[in-house]
């Protein structure tokens, strides 16, 4: 994703802090700690070669690539599903590789949908989107939904009404991109009540350059966080240790599903991010998180050490 890239030079001068303002604390989550919490860990592809013999056997091939992510992933940012409406029989051979109960594909929804024309008339679309997805079966996660950085707030009464019309059946989670959404509180709230008022969840973007996309609006019990990462530089495990405390801190408040995507261009160093995440999360005590069976860089510590 280069949404919010800037060159390494400049990381060290972004104030990665997370905000804490927030509009619905008190009534999205019960201020008592969650029974089971379910965390979920993933980036949006299990299709990269440069893993395997690092982090997949190194005999693994090409189709078994799914099978082998999800025994040290537990979820997937389903791009694919933005660019093309699957058929079934595709969707039934990805769920046939998984062997890993808990594991859940979160399906983008397509972008003949959200990034072009008005969204009125995107129904008939959006009935054959959502008829693909259904294939995932037991593995359908939330629903992510994209709109570009040039979906403003004039569009809102448009925004409002295709989203009412949604399926209360699903979990559905929105990103927005362009900055008046969060530049003007009064904005910022009336989404954030809509949203609660749905029971929509609301896509939470840390990226570098775009530190207005990140925010702590929760407006469900459960969070999406995309993880925008600058190849494994020290401030991603930095900013990595602050999610982990974020989490915990709502999980304490009741948060039932945290989903998690690392995002970066460097994939290679995606398991070594996730182990680190993974291993901040068992720190407080959520043994089932998943732990990519990597040992952490030794050059990754010694640059927090410094940092």
């Amino acid at each position: 994703m280069d949404f919010g890239r800037v060159p390494a030079a400049q990381l060290y001068s972004i104030d990665f802090t997370l905000p804490r303002q927030t509009y619905l604390q008190r009534q999205v989550l019960p201020n008592a700690p969650a029974i089971h919490p379910q965390i979920h860990i993933g980036t949006t592809t299990w299709n990269h070669a440069d893993w395997v013999g690092k982090l997949f056997p190194g005999n693994t091939k090409e189709k078994d690539l799914l099978r082998n992510y999800t025994q040290h992933f537990n979820c997937v940012e389903l791009n694919a599903t933005h660019y093309k409406i699957y058929h079934h029989s595709t969707i039934e051979k990805w769920i046939q590789q998984v062997n890993a109960p808990s594991f859940v594909f979160c399906p983008k929804m397509y972008q003949g949908i959200s990034h072009f024309g008005h969204l009125s008339n995107k129904q008939s679309l959006t009935q054959q989107f959502l008829q693909s997805i259904y294939a995932l079966g037991q593995y359908l996660g939330p629903v992510f939904i994209q709109f570009s950085e040039h979906f403003a707030p004039t569009r809102q009464a448009e925004l409002f009404a295709f989203l009412q019309q949604l399926p209360k059946h699903l979990v559905f989670f929105v990103e927005f991109r362009h900055p008046q959404w969060y530049a003007v509180p009064a904005i910022t709230e009336q989404l954030a009540h809509f949203l609660y008022s749905e029971q929509i969840g609301w896509v939470i973007t840390d990226t570098a350059g775009k530190r207005n996309c990140v925010h702590t609006q929760l407006t469900v019990p459960k969070s999406f966080v995309r993880f925008v990462a600058n190849d494994g530089h020290a401030t991603d495990f930095v900013r990595l240790q602050a999610w982990a405390q974020q989490l915990h801190e709502w999980m304490q408040q009741g948060l039932q599903d945290a989903y998690f995507f690392i995002h970066t261009q460097q994939l290679s160093c995606i398991p070594e991010l996730a182990h680190y995440l993974a291993t901040q999360l068992q720190q407080f005590g959520y043994k089932g998180v998943l732990q990519p069976q990597l040992p952490p860089s030794q050059s990754a510590v010694q640059q927090i050490s410094l940092f």
